[in-house]
């Protein structure tokens, strides 16, 4: 009797924990880990090729590219998630006015950023290396990150899944040709299989998207950009400059091979990172719709949320922990130095992601605005406090850095949450 009575409990506990998991969960986190597993493939490979210095440099050229997406689509992106998760918009005009947006904004963008790489960037940074990799990250990027945040905002979660999973894969295949030793083994010859493979990715999913969506119509392909969406826009920018500019400073303050360590390390920690990631993403169109329905109904939501990434957070931490020393086993006797980063970073998992789901939140509830101003202040404080801290200190700096910044900034959006939650409570009459 006692027996079942514990059973019971049990039972009754585990589904109160899993009330909160947003559906389709599972699904992407199964996408999120086969794509951190092949990502992980194509790290060991190219970075044991290239060296940490090499490394370094491609990695630094990626998250330029990467920190500059969301200014592709001029926010687009969160009037796809918020229109359509809502019912507000078709996906079809979603999808023609985001490709038209892309393509205008992208080409100048590549090229412009392309051209202060080359000038700022370490001196080995050439035209022949810049252009193809901000390229597929950028205007490919671009496209990819549309289609399976439309298909994210309809509950597609595995369409979500295998598009994000789709540049990873194309990319493993590219690794061919070196393996094979069809093109020399050389940053340049990556940089073009790069671009090559995530270009191939970025057609093949919106040729998907067209194909459940359908084609959108010529007036809403020209809409114009909304005020929400540059919020937006500022807001992903600081959000990607937060992720990816510590990369982008080690590379030019410190040296490429140190900002090829330092990514070696990040790496794990995000491979390491997948459920919390999944998590997140499983979570936006319903916190979405949250806000919609009502104050307490995104009360209830954020709570649940949090809850469960708090204890996914820590588990997380500890997985870092255990996953340190296998690196430079992967990798090589160079990467030696990147245990001690990955270790260090054992908290990024759990601070981002509490980070991100509180802004999430936030946005839902209305605050777009005060999210991208509280996002700003963070990205545009820590890049002073990096330029010198990094000279000083070198990784642990930065890293430093990082930390103190993400959780200042978690503070400051749970605080303004509080405020808007507090706001529409007593708007409501509760």
């Amino acid at each position: 009797m006692r027996d079942d009575c514990d059973n019971g409990r049990r039972s009754g506990l585990l589904a109160r924990a899993l009330r909160g998991v947003p559906p389709g969960t599972a699904v992407s986190t199964l996408g999120l880990l086969l794509r951190a597993l092949l990502q992980a493939a194509v790290f060991v490979v190219v970075a044991r090729l290239l060296g940490p210095a090499d490394y370094g440099q491609f990695v630094s050229l990626v998250c330029v590219g990467l920190l500059v997406v969301p200014a592709a689509t001029l926010g687009l992106e969160f009037d796809v998630m918020r229109g359509v998760a809502a019912g507000r918009v078709a996906p079809a005009d979603a999808l023609a006015a985001g490709m038209r947006r892309t393509c205008l904004v992208s080409l100048p963008l590549v090229t412009l950023l392309a051209s202060l790489c080359v000038l700022v960037l370490p001196a080995a940074t050439t035209w022949s290396i810049a252009l193809p990799v901000l390229a597929a990250d950028i205007l490919c990027g671009a496209w990819l990150e549309l289609g399976w945040r439309l298909f994210q905002s309809a509950d597609r979660m595995r369409l979500v899944a295998l598009l994000r999973i789709a540049p990873a894969g194309a990319r493993v295949l590219a690794l061919v040709p070196l393996g094979c030793g069809w093109l020399p083994v050389s940053l340049q010859s990556w940089a073009l299989l790069y671009a090559s493979a995530t270009a191939l990715a970025a057609l093949a999913g919106l040729r998907a998207a067209r194909a459940v969506f359908g084609g959108g119509t010529p007036a809403v392909a020209t809409m114009p950009v909304s005020r929400d969406g540059l919020a937006f826009t500022l807001q992903a920018l600081a959000e990607r400059a937060s992720g990816d500019l510590d990369k982008i400073l080690l590379a030019n303050l410190a040296g490429p091979a140190s900002a090829g360590l330092y990514g070696a390390a990040y790496r794990l920690v995000e491979l390491c990172g997948t459920p919390a990631s999944a998590l997140v993403l499983g979570a936006n169109a319903r916190m979405f719709r949250a806000g919609t329905a009502g104050v307490e109904h995104l009360r209830a939501e954020c709570r649940g949320l949090l809850r469960l990434l708090g204890g996914l957070g820590l588990a997380t931490s500890a997985a870092v922990l255990a996953c340190a020393p296998a690196v430079p086993l992967l990798l090589g006797e160079r990467y030696g130095d990147s245990v001690a980063m990955a270790r260090a970073m054992a908290l990024f998992p759990l601070v981002f992601s509490l980070r991100f789901a509180l802004g999430l939140a936030l946005s839902a509830a209305g605050g777009q605005a005060r999210r991208a101003l509280i996002q700003l202040c963070a990205a545009a404080g820590g890049l002073l406090v990096a330029l010198w801290a990094i000279p000083a200190w070198g990784w642990q700096g930065m890293l430093a850095t990082t930390l103190g910044v993400e959780a200042l900034c978690g503070a400051a959006l749970a605080l303004s949450l509080r405020g808007v939650l507090a706001s529409a409570t007593r708007s409501a009459g509760y």
